[in-house]
Order: C-alpha cells, then sequence, then structure tokens
C-alpha cells in the first residue's frame, strides 16, 4: 500500500494543501483504521479548497453521525456515572466520549463501539444492579460472580436500546484481559484522579496509569488499526511531560507488561513521531530476537496492518516464557477455572475432564487452520 498522507495528518494534526495525492484512497484507509473522524475533525480547520466538496460532504457526514452518537453516549454515561456515585461507588470511564475529549479535546474525534465503565472489583455486583436499574440489557455475564467471572473475562457486557441503536456498555473490574493480572489495582485507584464528567464526580487514570493501559490496550489489539497507536502518542504528547518515566519504567516491569509497553511506544513514535524518550525504550527492551522482529515488520511510512502471528503471540504473552506459561495454563487451566468451563461439581471429578479440554484445544485448532487455509 503506498503513502496516502493519512499518517502525515495523523502526525501534524493538520491538512496542508497539495499534500494528498488520492482524496478517496485517503478517506478507504482512514475508514479502516478508524479515524475517519479525526480527519473530519483536522479538516475544519483545513485551508479552503483544500479538500475536494465530495470528500469534505462524507467527512462532514461522518463526523455528525459520530456527534450525535458521543452526544448520546455522553448522557447516558453520565447519568450511569451518577447513579453509581449516589451508590457509593467509585467509578472511571477507560475509554468511549471521556478518552475521545481528553485526548483530542472533542467527543466526537474519535469513534467509539462502546463505553467502558471501571469499577472495584467488590463493588462490581453492586454497580451491575444499578446498572440494571438504569434500563441496561444483561447480555449474557456468567452468573456476575465477579471471582468466577475473573477467571474467563475482566468485564461485564451491557446494552440500551435508544432511538439511535443500541448502546453497548462494559462495566470492568480490571484493566486488561489475560495477560494483566499481575496489575495491582488497588494502585491503579490509589493513583486516580478526581475528575468532573458533566455534572458527576468520577475518577480518571493517572498520566502513567492512563499511557500504561493505551500501551497494552494496543498491544493487545495487535496494532491491526491505527487509532489505537494514535491514542498512544496523542497521550504521550499531551501528558507525556507530567510522567515521571522511571516510575513509568518500574510499573511496567512491575506488572509484566514490559514488552507490550515498548512495542507501542515503539510504534508510536516510529509512526507518529511521538516524544518517547530514547533511554526509557532502552530500559523496557525486550530481547534482540524480539526487537528484530519489530524493526522488520513496523514501518516507518505506512500505517499499521498487525503483527504476524508469531510476533504478536510474542508481544502479548511477554517473550518465549510468558508463551510458554500460557500454552501451559491452556492446555493445563487450574483446577477453578475447569469447574468453570465444564461446570463441574466436585472437585474430584476435574481431572477426568482434561482429556475433554484436550480435545476441544484440538477442534480449535482444526478451525483456525481451516478458516486460514
Amino acid at each position: 500500500m503506498h503513502n496516502s498522507g493519512l499518517l502525515d495528518i495523523m502526525k501534524t494534526g493538520s491538512i496542508e494543501k497539495n499534500r494528498v495525492a488520492d482524496w478517496s484512497t485517503l478517506l478507504a484507509e482512514a475508514n479502516s483504521h478508524m479515524v475517519t473522524e479525526l480527519v473530519a475533525y483536522y479538516a475544519r480547520s483545513a485551508p479552503e479548497g483544500c479538500i475536494p466538496p465530495e470528500i469534505m460532504e462524507s467527512l462532514n457526514k461522518a463526523y455528525k453521525r459520530n456527534f450525535l452518537y458521543t452526544m448520546l453516549a455522553a448522557d447516558e454515561t453520565e447519568k450511569a456515572l451518577a447513579a453509581l456515585d449516589a451508590a457509593g461507588i467509585r467509578c472511571m470511564v477507560l475509554k468511549g466520549t471521556r478518552l475521545a475529549e481528553r485526548l483530542y479535546g472533542d467527543q466526537a474525534a474519535r469513534k467509539s463501539v462502546d463505553i467502558d465503565l471501571l469499577v472495584e472489583e467488590h463493588n462490581l455486583e453492586k454497580a451491575a444492579s444499578v446498572l440494571d436499574s438504569l434500563g441496561f440489557i444483561d447480555m449474557g455475564n456468567w452468573g456476575r460472580i465477579p471471582t468466577r467471572l475473573g477467571l474467563i473475562s475482566n468485564h461485564l457486557m451491557y446494552k440500551k436500546n435508544t432511538a439511535m441503536g443500541c448502546l453497548y456498555f462494559e462495566l470492568h473490574f480490571h484493566l486488561t484481559d489475560g495477560r494483566g493480572k499481575e496489575i495491582n489495582m488497588h494502585e491503579i485507584w490509589d493513583r486516580a484522579i478526581k475528575v468532573q464528567v458533566g455534572q458527576t464526580k468520577a475518577y480518571d487514570l493517572s498520566p502513567r496509569d492512563f499511557l500504561l493501559y493505551l500501551c497494552i490496550h494496543s498491544a493487545n489489539h495487535n496494532y491491526c488499526v491505527l487509532r489505537h497507536v494514535l491514542d498512544v502518542a496523542a497521550a504521550l504528547k499531551l501528558e507525556g511531560q507530567q510522567i515521571n518515566w522511571s516510575d513509568f519504567i518500574h510499573t511496567a516491569k512491575k506488572y509484566h507488561a514490559s514488552i507490550r509497553v515498548y512495542s507501542s511506544l515503539f510504534y508510536a513514535g516510529l509512526l507518529l513521531e511521538a516524544p518517547v524518550p530514547a533511554w526509557v525504550l532502552e530500559e523496557l527492551q525486550p530481547a534482540s530476537y524480539l526487537r528484530n522482529r519489530l524493526d522488520l515488520e513496523c514501518l516507518p511510512d505506512r500505517p499499521p496492518t498487525g503483527l504476524t502471528e508469531i510476533t504478536r503471540r510474542l508481544v502479548r504473552y511477554e517473550g518465549i516464557a510468558g508463551g510458554l506459561t500460557e500454552a501451559w495454563q491452556a492446555v493445563f487451566p487450574p483446577e477453578a477455572k475447569m469447574r468453570l468451563l465444564y461446570n463441574i461439581d466436585s472437585t474430584a471429578c476435574v481431572c477426568f475432564y482434561y482429556p475433554r479440554r484436550w480435545l476441544d484445544l484440538f477442534r480449535k485448532m482444526r478451525r483456525v487452520t481451516a478458516n486460514n487455509g
């Protein structure tokens, strides 16, 4: 894919005259990377005549459509926050309209597909009841038992029917799925910052934890779209000076996230010229075999298209050792997870279900192989 000019727009936050050769290609690329609304936001301050009328019309439609969605989402989010606050439940808005406002200064500049709320694990049941009372529909949440749910996922899922369609909410009690269980949520909440969302009190992640979260989130999505890398770059540009980098490095290593953080910072610096201190990358850098793979797969003049499967797993599982641990736990899940997965009543019966587990994994591998073939 040739350079359409999308990266240049994202780097500078502006659209210059005669810098885009093919607007149709750029618009298609922006759509695939979920940044059309941000291009539309930048287009509002572009020089007159810089953008073809038909392209400007498409951008305006995308922005207006997202604006209407975000107004509705922001209103429902504020209602949820107010109800949670009234119930004595601390809550953060991880993504959605709050993230767009924090990073880009405009709720409609970033496309959102759902709203992610974070509550403390001991308040999960209570928070779920609050959402029920507001008319949110439970989308099947494993009996809502946090200690059991945490073995499968880190959130409950809800939707709310509106005149504009469904709004989707995720009620989280942890920042990440899978790898990342080492993250100490008590520390995250201790560092949280009180903020005002509309007329309601809520919390934001501290700049350190915000960047850490965005890096892990971007890595977990395998850099398939530019939007996630752009979030990391925007956080670096806006809040990088507020971060104590020594503390940040210590936290990334403590939470066993150094490779995911490194790869996300590396991508943000390479693609979008984000201000990443070189010594921070040196402190976080993985073994040479993985650095070399990232160097080969990350091209500075192309939007990301995702890492190869081997590299993705090495990054997501924090290297070979982490990958082996994940593989072992997939083949031999702990007793509690086996009981949940196969609805086993007696501990004594768990061992008899491992052959079934192996058969399930074999079938899954065959399906994946068939789909890829």
